[in-house]
């Protein structure tokens, strides 16, 4: 056989071997109409179960003032549509007991008797309605206005829809499952909070967030959390969400109870 009979040869059984191989064709991209109508449907779900969450977690703080801090283990527990209560725990009990509902909030630092309760807490720590911004952060329960949808563009293959709140600019990214990747959030005085959703697990047969980043930007601190044995409690509300400052203790103002955070080395 000669040489260019054997090269014709090889050509064309190259040829009927790529014509008979599987072609591998990527899934066509969804709609945003189909992107959005999923994320209403699990983002519902999350708000149902919102009202009565309970959840073990793990976090860990780290920013360029602060110094290596360790982990730490805290129980969260939700009470939608504006109120959360975390307890951070020590080898001696709670170390910290903190809950916010509406634009108020109380602290109680069991170790140091020392407290803190404020009405209107934007006035003092800037930040507008903490109580519905926790529980929208840590249920992922973001609700862009039907416009908005309208408007929103790919980038690469994350689906992203930008919105106002009053003074706020908000951008979320929703992958083609319906599940918010990341979410920031930029004030009136150009101050951003991200939220990166990076892991998931079932509750109650509901996605709910189980890994999430939280990023100040101005500030340059970050608090990782990572939830575990998220379930739905039955019991009364108040006693879930409710810190109590005891009889005796100091009570004191916002700025002198963060600097006892601070000596405590946990926060």
């Amino acid at each position: 056989m000669s040489r260019a009979v054997r090269r014709a040869a090889a050509v064309l059984l190259a040829a009927a071997f790529v014509s008979c191989a599987p072609h591998l064709v990527a899934p066509p991209r969804l709609e945003p109409a189909a992107i959005a109508g999923r994320y209403r449907a699990a983002r519902d779900a999350r708000v149902a179960l919102a009202g009565a969450i309970d959840a073990e977690a793990s976090a860990w703080l780290r920013g360029d003032s602060l110094r290596d801090l360790p982990g730490v283990h805290a129980r969260l527990a939700l009470g939608a549509p504006d109120a959360f209560r975390v307890r951070i725990e020590s080898l001696f009990g709670v170390a910290l007991d903190f809950a916010a509902w509406g634009d108020s909030l109380a602290c109680y630092l069991p170790p140091r008797r020392l407290g803190v309760a404020l009405d209107a807490a934007a006035d003092t720590l800037g930040v507008r309605a903490p109580g519905p911004l926790g529980v929208r952060v840590l249920a992922a329960s973001w609700d862009p206005p039907a416009g908005a949808w309208d408007g929103a563009r790919f980038d690469d293959s994350v689906l992203v829809v930008r919105w106002k709140e009053a003074r706020d600019s908000l951008a979320m990214g929703v992958g083609s499952d319906g599940l918010p990747d990341w979410v920031e959030l930029r004030d009136a005085r150009g101050s951003t909070v991200a939220a990166r959703y990076l892991g998931w697990e079932i509750a109650e047969r509901t996605p709910w967030p189980a890994r999430l980043e939280l990023e100040d930007r101005a500030a340059r601190i970050e608090l990782a959390l990572k939830l575990t044995h998220v379930v739905k409690n039955l019991g009364p509300a108040r006693d879930r969400l409710v810190v109590r400052i005891p009889p005796g203790a100091a009570r004191l103002e916002w700025p002198a109870v963060r600097q006892a955070l601070q000596r405590t080395g946990r926060l």
